[in-house]
């Protein structure tokens, strides 16, 4: 094996990384990535897989600290932008997300492309803003205009299922004091939504299907793809069927969210 001649080998590193990081053996690749990366500090590619790695393992900051290194190799590289604008969203830091989008990119186009990482995360309401602000900068983005109109049928039809405030029961009197703010945990991230496709929907108005509009972001290399390439910190996997139906709409995978495929 070339790792027990030559340790150090860049190549051989990164192609058994890979190889622990698509059996799901993070710990093991988490290592191997680090030790490329000590080897050749100056591989952008390197840090761009080893912070995809530590995001899936939840550790959000070195993953930031490892994507942030990429980029400061490859400025150039919108790869490596993409990558560290996902996981920023993930730590709620659209802003931040935001300013690396529109370095390798047009302002309309990073608005869009933030509102799409921001829908997949149910976040309707900040995406709709972004697909708004991209139809102000271009008013001719297809895109964004069919993400907007969707957003707006979809907000619609979930009202129209809500009961009116006359409606509503009265809330039952509590006893017990309410739990201080500084006290509540935030809910653990679980990665993207798995939306169920569009379908007959039982006592509710349908909700329109998302827009067929071509990803702005490039989809993961067939070599590194996984279930789910990145989605948040590692969950437990779930059982049951996936829903069948003809319109599915964008995943994480035609969102950017990826790594480098093994060195040759």
């Amino acid at each position: 094996m070339a790792l027990k001649t030559s340790p150090d080998y860049v190549p051989a590193l990164l192609s058994y990384a890979h190889l622990q990081d698509n059996q799901n053996k993070l710990a093991e690749a988490t290592k191997l990535y680090e030790r490329a990366a000590k080897a050749n500090p100056k591989e952008a590619g390197t840090y761009n897989d080893l912070g995809l790695c530590l995001a899936r393992r939840g550790m959000a900051t070195d993953a930031l600290s490892a994507l942030g290194k990429a980029v400061q190799l490859q400025p150039d590289k919108a790869l490596y932008r993409n990558n560290l604008a996902v996981v920023l969203v993930d730590q709620h830091r659209p802003d931040d997300a935001l300013g690396q989008l529109r370095a390798v990119d047009t302002e309309a186009v990073a608005n869009y492309d933030l509102g799409i990482l921001l829908e997949q995360r149910k976040q309707d309401v900040l995406a709709q803003a972004r697909f708004q602000r991209a139809l102000e900068l271009d008013p001719q983005f297809t895109e964004a205009r069919l993400w907007n109109e969707h957003l707006a049928k979809r907000a619609a039809a979930l009202a129209s299922t809500q009961p009116s405030r006359s409606q509503q029961a009265p809330p039952p009197e509590t006893r017990l004091a309410s739990v201080p703010t500084t006290m509540q945990r935030p809910g653990l991230y679980s990665g993207p939504p798995n939306i169920a496709a569009p379908g007959p929907q039982t006592g509710q108005a349908a909700v329109p299907p998302i827009p067929d509009t071509a990803p702005r972001i490039a989809s993961i290399p067939s070599s590194m793809q996984r279930p789910v390439a990145y989605g948040g910190p590692q969950q437990p996997a779930e059982t049951g069927s996936q829903p069948n139906g003809s319109a599915v709409p964008p995943t994480p995978e035609s969102l950017g969210i990826h790594a480098l495929p093994p060195v040759q």
